[in-house]
């Protein structure tokens, strides 16, 4: 009897988004989806982008193997300036939390991108994997230190990242180089790049870069 993997992905953003990297979440959970996984999206319920106001976020990102998004109560904190800083830190944390106690009695693998949810549930002894975009600004912070040595895996974009974070004293064993992939079904357009031109408007003897 297959048994699938329990994975909670943390997301802690506006779902669904116009911002570009909530589509590659969605398409990171369905990819897991596809592949078997029992996956569980996390997000905070917070107010909605006008682009996206009653939208569904499978039919939003194309989804064609829907996961669960579960929605959690979090503060909703938007200012400019210093002030804008202080209270993403504050929304950071507490959302932080309030994932820590959803989760507390829920077995599974904890995912995300998302550094202060990670170490929270790092702490309290969760098997945590960090997906890491970009190398930290300042490594040796207790933020960064918890996660590197609380995680069971870390997967980076590039070989960059990868010999970083062996620098840092990651151990490679727990390091994994899982570059960004493409939806090549998303690109399988039967137009003419002229018929497309022709479509849009756009004229068919100029160079366009997008």
């Amino acid at each position: 009897m297959n048994i699938q993997p329990k994975i909670f992905y943390i997301l802690n953003a506006r779902w669904p988004t116009i911002k570009a990297h909530c589509l590659q979440v969605a398409k990171t959970c369905e990819a897991l989806k596809h592949a078997g996984a029992d996956i569980t999206l996390i997000v905070p319920k917070r107010g909605e982008y006008q682009e996206t106001r009653g939208l569904d976020s499978a039919h939003f990102y194309g989804i064609k193997y829907p996961f669960s998004v579960k929605r959690l109560q979090s503060l909703d904190l938007t200012y400019p300036g210093l002030v804008g800083r202080l209270c993403f830190v504050v929304q950071q944390i507490a959302f932080s939390f309030r994932t820590a106690f959803f989760l507390f009695r829920r077995s599974g693998i904890i995912y995300s991108r998302d550094p202060y949810a990670l170490a929270i549930l790092g702490l309290l002894g969760r098997d945590i994997f960090w997906e890491m975009h970009r190398f930290p600004k300042h490594p040796n912070r207790l933020l960064y230190r918890l996660l590197f040595s609380r995680c069971k895996g870390i997967f980076v974009l590039t070989r960059g990242l990868y010999e970083r974070c062996v620098r840092s004293g990651v151990p490679e064993s727990r390091l994994t180089v899982l570059p960004d992939a493409v939806d090549t079904d998303f690109f399988n357009i039967s137009e003419t790049c002229n018929e497309a031109r022709m479509r849009l408007g756009l004229p068919r003897d100029k160079y366009i870069f997008g």
